[in-house]
């Protein structure tokens, strides 16, 4: 029975590869479960805020579980006698998988490096300029990551990403034109981050409403009303537009009648 052939492949080869593919459910299982009752404990014992980092990121399924399952899926496929074909496909997808689950990892620790020592500054700090700094670095960490990725993928199947970026030249320019907007509101946030007219915390009255700055990005400022509700505008409008920062008034007179 175990030498019986359906679709090209005996019925202990596609047995070695489900056994494959449960051991690295199982070998992931056990790893995240080490790292999370040893692994931490050890980082605890440390001065080194590094290794909690890390820890802090292997401990969660993803991406240490992708990782460890694409390796055992991969290990199980080689039993299979399948078509070049699909084989080219296996080893592509993992590939980007692969670089997909390293940026993830990369994009936490490095958010984690901002959140354990920027962070920690900023709250000692009476300026909240300085805070708004954070929310636009984690931005500029994810996107520069992606922008890698992308590229690494590309070279891999055959792209010549030295031409593809040099042609960006005068492909960029249609790209420009096709993405105004976002570039408007990417160019609007770094003016509004180093000009400064208005900071988290203040009272803003703008053309979609009035209330309290709580997030200021690289594309768009979140305002949370008096009504409760958070408006998302995005840096164009406010830098185009007049804006009043009633939180800069030296003074403010009340009506008690």
């Amino acid at each position: 029975m175990l030498e019986q052939i359906i679709f090209g492949n005996t019925v202990k080869n596609y047995l070695w590869f489900l056994f494959f593919i449960g051991l690295g459910i199982v070998v992931g299982w056990i790893v995240v479960f080490v790292i999370k009752n040893v692994f931490i404990a050890l980082t605890k014992a440390t001065k080194n805020r590094i290794d909690d980092i890390i820890a802090k990121i292997l401990s969660r399924p993803m991406p240490l579980k992708i990782i460890i399952m694409v390796i055992f899926f991969n290990i199980g496929f080689k039993y299979l006698a399948v078509s070049q074909g699909l084989t080219d496909f296996v080893k592509e997808t993992t590939f980007v998988v692969i670089v997909i689950a390293i940026v993830l990892f990369l994009i936490k620790f490095c958010i984690g490096l901002i959140e354990e020592y920027l962070e920690e500054y900023t709250k000692q700090s009476e300026s909240k300029y300085d805070d708004q700094l954070i929310p636009l670095l984690k931005s500029l960490v994810k996107i520069i990551f992606f922008i890698v990725a992308i590229l690494v993928i590309l070279s891999n199947f055959g792209y010549n990403v030295t031409a593809l970026l040099a042609g960006l030249g005068i492909g960029g320019i249609a790209i420009a034109f096709a993405a105004k907007d976002i570039l408007e509101n990417l160019i609007s946030g770094v003016t509004i981050f180093v000009e400064k007219p208005f900071k988290m915390g203040d009272v803003l009255k703008t053309s979609e409403g009035t209330g309290t700055v709580e997030e200021i990005g690289i594309r768009s400022t979140k305002i949370r009303t008096f009504d409760n509700t958070v408006v998302v505008i995005p840096n164009r409008l406010l830098s185009t537009n007049s804006v009043e920062n009633i939180s800069a008034r030296k003074a403010r007179r009340e009506n008690y009648l």
